[in-house]
């Protein structure tokens, strides 16, 4: 089964000269899983188990369509869990470790950071190629949450980032009603080839309007990634290897499945152009701060004077376990709230030009902010 069958849905970058598209969008019964496998990955995933208990969803909930976070957090889930299985195949195989095979499954932060640090010992050992992709992204998925320094440490030097600073501009900080003096000043220099105001601009004025030159996905899917995509594209970002789309053909422009998606459209698979979860690890270099939902709510001011600014993006997560994140959505900030010392984003799939973080973080455990700058 293709990996396109989970990818987020795709929205269209707008030019003047673009015609556009008719938008229609789908009844929760099209977007939503069916009842059988919302079953099915329950109960053979313990994590979507005990996010189903945390989150209050029973299997009267599994009747009707789960909210469109949900679906994302059951997809990035199922996927966690079977490559977490590997893990523990590959350990056990390497190591003679089985309490470590176990480990690899459980939810407890300490039982994670064991299995990586077990990851950076036995890593030169591992001799084929895909399985110490395999641990590296386990890594990857753990590392942040857990806090581990020597974990940490260990991914930047396997899968190295370009290392991201807050700069700050005068100009955006008197649209905010900030001084510069106060925002962090540490000695960096911009990305000359994107401009994020250019990027906040577009997301402002075509948060609603939709293109021929991409899919527009209002029938299939989820529609956030990709519209802050196309927001850093049009700013000047540059098409990368994985980060790309390529129209085929005009047949599904508005695509229904992955098949149409596939027939009419070209991307990477899995894509960071569409998917949130695979946008938050493909750009991970791109992280300048972070923060849980009840620190923001009660900080807010802080983050609001520091070096955040239109065009950088703020990525959503949901929780498990009181510890791991799940990246589940991403919005663009287009403006400034200076009297509540708090940003105005925009996004997709609930079309928003100018929505307060304040409110939208409400729904959410964690927060990141990416710059492109």
């Amino acid at each position: 089964m293709s990996k396109k069958k989970v990818i987020a849905g795709l929205i269209a970058l707008v030019s003047v000269s673009s015609s556009i598209i008719p938008v229609s969008y789908a009844s929760n019964e099209n977007n939503a899983l069916n009842t059988e496998v919302h079953a099915s990955q329950t109960q053979n995933n313990p994590y979507i188990q005990q996010y189903n208990k945390e989150n209050g969803i029973t299997s009267k909930s599994l009747n009707s369509s789960l909210s469109e976070d949900d679906e994302t957090v059951y997809k990035t889930l199922t996927t966690y869990y079977q490559e977490d299985v590997k893990v523990g195949k590959i350990l056990a195989q390497v190591a003679k470790d089985t309490d470590v095979q176990i480990k690899a499954t459980s939810l407890k932060k300490e039982d994670k950071i064991d299995v990586m640090h077990k990851i950076k010992e036995i890593y030169s050992s591992v001799k084929e190629s895909s399985d110490q992709k395999v641990l590296v992204d386990f890594i990857e998925r753990y590392a942040k949450d857990s806090k581990d320094i020597a974990s940490i440490q260990f991914l930047d030097a396997v899968r190295p980032q370009p290392s991201k600073t807050l700069i700050p501009q005068p100009e955006e900080d008197k649209k905010k009603g900030v001084s510069t003096s106060t925002a962090q000043n540490p000695a960096a220099t911009l990305n000359s080839s994107f401009n994020a105001t250019t990027a906040a601009e577009w997301a402002y004025n075509n948060y609603n309007r939709y293109s021929t030159d991409f899919p527009a996905f209002t029938k299939w899917g989820s529609d956030c990634t990709n519209f802050v995509s196309q927001a850093l594209y049009a700013g000047g970002l540059s098409m990368t290897e994985n980060w790309y789309i390529y129209k085929k053909n005009s047949t599904y422009l508005v695509p229904e499945s992955a098949d149409q998606l596939n027939y009419s459209w070209n991307l990477s698979d899995p894509s960071p152009w569409t998917s949130v979860k695979e946008f938050y690890s493909y750009w991970r270099g791109k992280y300048i701060a972070g923060t849980s939902r009840e620190n923001y709510e009660e900080k807010h001011a802080e983050f609001y004077n520091r070096s955040i600014y239109r065009g950088d993006l703020v990525i959503f997560s949901k929780g498990l376990s009181g510890w791991i994140t799940v990246a589940t959505h991403v919005m663009i900030i287009t403006e400034y709230d200076s009297t509540n010392k708090d940003f105005k984003l925009a996004g997709h799939s609930n079309e928003r030009q100018a929505y307060p973080l304040l409110d939208a973080i409400k729904a959410y455990s964690n927060i990141d902010f990416y710059s492109f700058r």
